[in-house]
């Protein structure tokens, strides 16, 4: 999925298909070659941005595990040290839920500032 300096090209108008929230939550991303610690640095619907070491190429299915919540998506792109994911399926209303609970406790233990995850998700994602 081509993108210059995190836009979509790919779409009209360049923009995302799913507003992305900024996020502070380590995650675990999961290959049939191995496993990785990442930070999720923001979420959508559809996908994230995951920043780690050595991240997996581009296309490479993987598995994000968040707490309790684990995720099916593939690599849309790809750096040394971030790679964006695409959901598959997109989250359901309960797995934002969950994801929002996650980061929660990043608040909960100072992470972050206090802001909600997800207040600005519009009504159709909710």
């Amino acid at each position: 999925m081509p993108s210059i300096f995190g836009k979509r090209i790919d779409v009209p108008g360049r923009r995302r298909r799913a507003e992305r929230e900024p996020a502070v939550l380590a995650a675990s991303l999961s290959t049939l070659e191995g496993s990785y610690s990442v930070l999720v640095e923001d979420v959508s619907a559809t996908g994230a941005r995951l920043r780690g070491y050595r991240l997996p190429p581009a296309a490479a299915d993987v598995m994000i595990r968040v707490g309790a919540l684990e995720i099916l998506a593939s690599i849309a792109w790809s750096t040394n040290d971030q790679c964006g994911i695409k959901f598959a399926p997109a989250f359901s209303s309960r797995d934002l839920e969950l994801l929002r609970q996650e980061g929660r406790w990043a608040t909960v233990m100072g992470i972050v500032e206090v802001q909600n995850l997800g207040d600005s998700l519009s009504d159709d994602r909710r």
